[in-house]
C-alpha cells in the first residue's frame, strides 16, 4: 500500500513536478535540461501513457508497477548507508535533496538513473554518488501488483536526501 501512490506522494512533495505532471501534456526535463518523461493523457498511472526518454534519445512506454523487494523504509535506509560508505571521511552535511527517476527493463534491472532536480546543491559529483547508491540496489526490485508486465519497461520516482 505504501508504494500505492509513490509518484503522487513524490510529485506532491516536490510541487514543481506535481505541476508539470499534472497537465495534459508535459515534458519532464532533468538536471541538464534533457526530456526525462513525458506524460499525456488523464490517467498518470496508465503505461500507455508515460514515455520515459533515454540518454540516447530512444522512447519507451513505461508503468510505475514496481517497488523495492523488502519495503520502501529498508530502500531508503540501504541508500543512506551506501551514501554514507561511498562519501567516508568526505562526508560533509549538506541538508539538500535530489529528485529522480530510476528506469527498469523487463527484468526489474536498473537501465538508467535520471535527476531531475536538485534542490540545496549544484554540485554533479552529488548526482554521480546519487546514482551510485541507486544502481547498488539493482537486484533488489520487483513488480508492486500482479499484472501482465512482461516485456514493459518501469520507472520508479524518488527522493535522495544528501545529509
Amino acid at each position: 500500500m505504501i508504494f500505492k501512490f509513490n509518484l503522487l506522494m513524490i510529485c506532491m512533495l516536490c510541487s514543481s513536478c506535481f505541476h508539470i505532471l499534472s497537465k495534459t501534456n508535459s515534458v519532464l526535463l532533468d538536471v541538464d535540461s534533457l526530456p526525462v518523461l513525458s506524460y499525456k493523457g488523464s490517467q498518470l498511472l496508465h503505461s500507455d501513457t508515460i514515455v520515459f526518454v533515454k540518454a540516447d534519445k530512444s522512447k519507451v512506454y513505461v508503468d510505475m508497477n514496481i517497488q523495492f523487494k523488502k519495503g520502501a523504509d529498508t530502500y531508503y535506509a540501504l541508500c543512506d548507508s551506501i551514501y554514507f560508505r561511498i562519501l567516508g571521511d568526505a562526508f560533509q552535511e549538506l541538508n539538500a535533496t535530489a529528485y529522480y527517476i530510476v528506469l527498469f527493463d523487463d527484468n526489474y534491472q536498473i537501465s538508467e538513473v535520471r535527476i531531475y532536480k536538485r534542490l540545496g546543491y549544484d554540485n554533479i559529483e552529488y548526482d554521480n554518488i546519487v546514482k551510485e547508491a541507486i544502481f547498488q540496489t539493482n537486484g533488489n526490485w520487483e513488480q508492486r501488483e500482479n499484472k501482465s508486465n512482461k516485456g514493459k519497461w518501469h520507472v520508479y520516482i524518488g527522493r535522495f536526501k544528501l545529509r
